[in-house]
């Protein structure tokens, strides 16, 4: 496989640059793949709080409008001292009654008196209408269709719609409770405000309920992307508003999970959103809720937005797959593009290769001249490689001039050769001549030599006889010494007689 790149500079180059796009392009597109997911992680964020915020608004004013409403039946029916004694129950049920002509929103408008607190004429009232057996006020006005008519309200003993407002500073918020209407059963959310004397002393609740269809219908035509909805929580868990109508009027299964349960608390308190994933059917959702802080009441309820995570990250798998298929025709585009280039590059380069080649193993044509088109490094190649060649080309007609120079000379140095051979040959002849000459000397040499030899012989003997001299001649001169001793000896007597002595031959 690599012999098969090593051959070929352009499958090195296009390989070598499909490999360095590809990274680079896996590089950036994981890159901008990343952000493209978290810019639309929070775009999708921003897109669930900023619904969520919207519908939680237009819930909580239309909560707020309710509640709104009560305050101002409970102020009403709190100046009732100031009316007659006698006047003061047909004033009441002309308020409700008049308070559910004025909204038609409202199902029904209700009031519970403590016993004796509204004009102290409980006993003239037993068993009458809108009024129990002890004689309390209980007048209960309702609604239906455009029929208003009123009754007197029961089981508010011990109820939680009553008991709890009439022990509460502020109004509260009742639970959704289903409320029929012309055989169709409907949710209705309730609120009710004590009633106080002028003392300050507790003496009654005035409440209303409202129909939750208007607010229902209107959470429920909102789809969040393609299949996501919009819920309404209580502050008791209750569901007020869901897609699935079944669920209403139940105890939502999440507010009361303990895996969840705590955002609800904690947002009960901070009054913070939250957002959490849960599954439904097998579904993965991503749930968004805004708690709702209804004016003074206590209760806290929660406008939820609920959306299959699939369908918020639809779009950015999406523009995902969108950047890859981009990335990969951008690859394929850039890629050609660089084949193209780097063959016309490598088919330019072919030349000069074809050329080198025919230099090399062809018929060495050394006229050959590349193309220079451009000057870029390969034009700037092609033009030192043309002047190579014309150095190379005049360099061969300088060798070749000299050539015939030294073919001439080479005639005239074969002329010499054959004028020296002769002289040789008469060289070679004297010289044999000069041998025969030298065998002759040597044989007189070896005659003269033997005479040497005997010479030698002679004058060893001569030696030897000179050696016996030297010895005689010292035994002499022993004798001369002792016979110059004497003559000195004479010669100190008779002077005459030594120069006689001295003069005389021995």
């Amino acid at each position: 496989m690599f012999s098969f790149f090593k051959k070929n500079i352009s499958r090195q180059l296009s390989f070598s640059i499909g490999i360095a796009l590809f990274v680079m392009l896996f590089i950036s597109g994981t890159f901008i793949a990343l952000n493209v997911q978290k810019s639309f992680g929070d775009i999708s964020n921003d897109y669930l709080s900023s619904t969520a915020a919207q519908y939680a608004e237009s819930t909580s004013r239309i909560l707020s409008n309710e509640y709104s409403l009560c305050t101002e039946l409970q102020t009403t029916l709190e100046m009732y001292q100031d009316i007659p004694a006698a006047y003061r129950r047909d004033f009441i049920n002309n308020v409700l009654k008049q308070t559910l002509i004025e909204n038609e929103s409202l199902v029904d408008a209700w009031t519970v008196w403590e016993p004796d607190a509204l004009d102290g004429l409980d006993y003239k009232y037993r068993n009458t209408k809108n009024h129990d057996h002890t004689g309390r006020f209980i007048p209960y006005w309702t609604r239906d269709g455009s029929t208003i008519d009123c009754c007197e309200l029961t089981d508010y003993e011990g109820s939680f719609w009553y008991d709890q407002p009439l022990n509460s500073d502020v109004g509260i918020l009742i639970e959704p409770n289903p409320y029929e209407i012309g055989g169709k059963t409907i949710y209705v959310c309730g609120v009710a405000f004590p009633i106080r004397a002028k003392n300050g002393k507790k003496v009654g609740v005035v409440g209303i309920d409202m129909s939750l269809a208007t607010l229902s219908e209107m959470l429920k035509r909102t789809k969040v992307y393609e299949t996501g909805y919009l819920s309404l929580t209580s502050a008791g868990g209750l569901k007020a508003v869901d897609a699935d109508s079944s669920l209403e009027g139940q105890i939502d299964k999440e507010f009361e999970s303990g895996d969840t349960s705590k955002y609800f608390q904690q947002a009960e308190k901070d009054l913070n959103p939250f957002v959490y994933k849960s599954k439904n059917k097998g579904i993965d959702f991503i749930r968004y809720y805004v708690p709702l802080k209804i004016l003074k009441a206590k209760e806290v309820w929660y406008l939820g937005v609920n959306v299959p995570e699939r369908e918020v990250s639809k779009s950015s798998v999406r523009i995902k797959v969108f950047i890859l298929v981009c990335f990969i025709i951008t690859l394929i585009i850039i890629a050609t593009l660089c084949y193209f280039v780097i063959k016309s590059f490598v088919k330019e380069l072919c030349k000069g290769v074809d050329a080198m080649k025919n230099i090399a193993q062809g018929d060495g044509d050394l006229t050959v001249r590349m193309n220079v088109k451009n000057q870029n490094e390969l034009g700037q190649m092609y033009k030192y490689f043309n002047e190579t060649m014309k150095k190379i080309q005049d360099s061969i007609k300088v060798v070749h001039d000299s050539s015939q120079d030294l073919q001439e000379q080479s005639l005239n140095l074969t002329e010499n050769f054959s004028e020296t051979a002769a002289a040789a040959n008469q060289i070679t002849s004297n010289i044999d001549s000069v041998n025969r000459q030298i065998k002759q000397q040597e044989n007189g040499v070896r005659s003269t030599n033997e005479s040497v030899n005997k010479i030698t012989e002679d004058v060893d003997s001569l030696i030897e006889s000179i050696n016996k001299q030297t010895t005689s001649v010292s035994q002499s001169s022993s004798a001369i010494e002792e016979i110059v001793a004497n003559i000195r000896s004479v010669t100190e007597k008779i002077p005459a007689e030594r120069e006689q002595t001295l003069n005389s031959p021995l």
